[in-house]
């Protein structure tokens, strides 16, 4: 017959193992909501990625973040879910590129009434104080410019 010794040693053992299948984050959702708005930063246009994190830590492709953060902040999302944390419904708007501006990562800018194709990657946010004005294009796509 088994000691208590042994089958404590044995749970302890099978608990590990389950943490280390199926993820534990010590981190709730408004640390790893810090610690991704402490990755964006740059210096460079590359720097900077779309970190296309599930709501609640982004939409679509935000949140802006740094390339070389990405790995670790992929690594506290999953965790966090994995750990139960819910996801949420969001109506997420169209991607847009960033760059680095003032060393954080944003949304590059459009031209005002200049044309762009929608929806394509690479494309740009209106600047504040204008508005999105699309039509169709005579090839079925969408084209949109900025208006004041």
């Amino acid at each position: 017959m088994m000691s208590k010794k042994v089958i404590t040693v044995f749970c302890i053992c099978v608990f590990i193992l389950l943490l280390q299948r199926f993820g534990f984050s010590s981190l709730g959702q408004s640390e790893i909501a810090k610690e991704i708005a402490n990755a964006n930063y740059c210096k460079v246009d590359n720097d900077c990625t779309m970190a296309g994190f599930p709501c609640p830590f982004g939409c679509g492709g935000a949140p802006y973040i740094n390339k070389a953060e990405s790995k670790k902040l992929q690594e506290l999302v999953s965790s966090y879910f994995r750990a139960g944390g819910k996801e949420c419904c969001a109506n997420c708007g169209r991607t847009v590129s960033p760059v680095c501006g003032k060393g954080k990562c944003v949304p590059k800018i459009c031209e005002v009434n200049k044309e762009y194709k929608a929806w394509e990657e690479g494309t740009c946010a209106c600047p504040q104080g204008s508005v999105y004005a699309d039509r169709r294009s005579e090839k079925g796509g969408t084209i949109f410019r900025c208006v004041q």
